[in-house]
């Protein structure tokens, strides 16, 4: 190493090169001392307990198009353990069934046509990721180991032969600060930033950390390296930046789509609301109408029924008789008349129909009105006026009621034809009355 040039800045150990180089085989004690530190076990030099780096050419990728923050570190230890070590820079969809498919196919492989399953060893993949993974987000601690237990009896495990192990370097530093004395705690520190203020105080403890760093600054000071990690970086960069625009840009389409969706709907309810609207005006008024039609038959047929009765019993009875039938008449109408009245007001009202309400309380008030003062003035003149006097005078009144009641059907639009059906007078006698 040329100790003239200027110190290069460190390159960031999580890049897909970096770590490949950092953790290859060439430096055996570094990655001895990482791979001890998350199994927790120890691992040294003597015949039955060595490592043994398996580092192929595929895990040697110099390539921008390579897949970022992951690389393939395969080591076996004790000729027992077969170990898979993936860093991904950034969390993806599907990264977990990724995982768990690394697993299956590193256990599988082990087998050869003839063997036997005896032969297949504990098989353990370690993810670290420099991210947080969703579906972790309510574990605390940086480090989750996974195996296959009992759905009840947790202390039970199906086989050895699985873990996974996934590390989590967001969630690091604050555990550190619990904890500074653990190794794979101290290693991970390294990982997130080695030329931070901690990781310095860490090297004055941890040899091994002390080495990685020194050949971390060797392998930044190489300028093929430089450019490497610079392209592949470069890549994560324009990954993140076209996800977040392919974000923005579905967010607003969707956005769109949503407001005119809404306007269709709230177009559709004005013209349903109209459409209601207009035919329940139309059903309130042609049941209105055919309500006031049957209470004028009924106050018809009642009026010339309760008029042929009076008039017969007036000429039949004397005084006292006529007065009392005259009482009872006055009686009923009125009765009737304040029921059919409270009737059609309801139905006026519920049917939204003002102006049929208005001219039937109109027409039921005055005839009210009209029927009781007639039957109050007949009355006080029946009482008066002996039997001839009284006929004379239920004949005049009759004949004053009927020109009311046609004078209230003309006006409310009842044609002579109706009107004559209706009372039974010929046209020349309803002309007559109402000139």
């Amino acid at each position: 190493m040329n100790k003239n040039k200027p110190k290069s800045k460190l390159l960031d150990p999580k890049i897909d090169v970096v770590f490949q180089i950092l953790f290859s085989k060439s430096n055996p004690e570094i990655i001895k001392s990482l791979l001890s530190a998350i199994l927790n076990m120890p691992i040294d030099n003597i015949v039955n307990n060595t490592l043994n780096l398996d580092l192929n050419k595929i895990l040697e990728r110099t390539y921008p198009k390579d897949k970022i923050g992951v690389l393939d570190v395969r080591a076996q230890i004790n000729n027992k353990i077969e170990i898979d070590l993936e860093m991904q820079m950034v969390y993806k969809d599907m990264l977990l069934e990724r995982i768990l498919w690394y697993w299956a196919k590193l256990y599988s492989s082990q087998l050869k046509s003839g063997d036997d399953y005896s032969a297949l060893k504990r098989t353990l993949e370690i993810l670290i990721v420099n991210d947080s993974i969703p579906s972790l987000k309510h574990i605390v601690k940086p480090c989750t180991r996974w195996q296959i237990k009992e759905h009840e009896i947790f202390s039970e495990i199906l086989t050895d032969k699985f873990e996974i192990v996934i590390i989590e370097l967001p969630k690091v530093e604050k555990a550190y600060q619990q904890n500074k004395d653990d190794l794979l705690l101290q290693w991970m520190m390294f990982l997130l930033n080695p030329e931070s203020l901690e990781v310095s105080k860490i090297m004055k403890e941890n040899e091994s950390i002390k080495i990685a760093s020194e050949e971390l600054e060797e392998i930044s000071e190489e300028e093929i390296n430089q450019r490497i990690a610079e392209l592949i970086e470069k890549a994560r960069r324009d990954d993140a930046a076209l996800l977040s625009t392919g974000k923005r840009l579905g967010r607003e389409e969707a956005e769109k789509e949503m407001q005119d969706y809404i306007h269709e709907l709230e177009e559709k309810a004005r013209r349903d609301d109209a459409a209601l609207l207009s035919t329940g005006k139309r059903l309130g008024r042609e049941e209105a109408e055919k309500e006031m039609q049957g209470y004028i038959d009924e106050l018809k047929e009642k009026a010339s029924k309760s008029a042929k009765l009076s008039l017969a019993n007036g000429k039949r009875l004397g005084r006292e008789e006529a007065e009392k039938e005259m009482q009872g008449y006055i009686d009923e109408l009125k009765e009737k008349a304040s029921k059919s009245a409270k009737l059609s007001l309801a139905n006026g009202k519920r049917l939204g129909r003002e102006e049929a309400e208005k001219e039937m309380q109109g027409y039921i008030d005055e005839l009210k009105e009209k029927a009781s003062k007639s039957a109050k003035l007949s009355l006080a003149n029946g009482k008066r006026l002996g039997r001839e006097e009284a006929e004379k005078e239920m004949q005049e009144k009759s004949r004053v009621a009927m020109q009311k009641i046609t004078q209230n059907m003309l006006k409310l639009g009842i044609n002579l034809e109706q009107i004559s059906e209706i009372t039974g007078l010929t046209k020349q006698e309803i002309e007559s009355m109402n000139n």
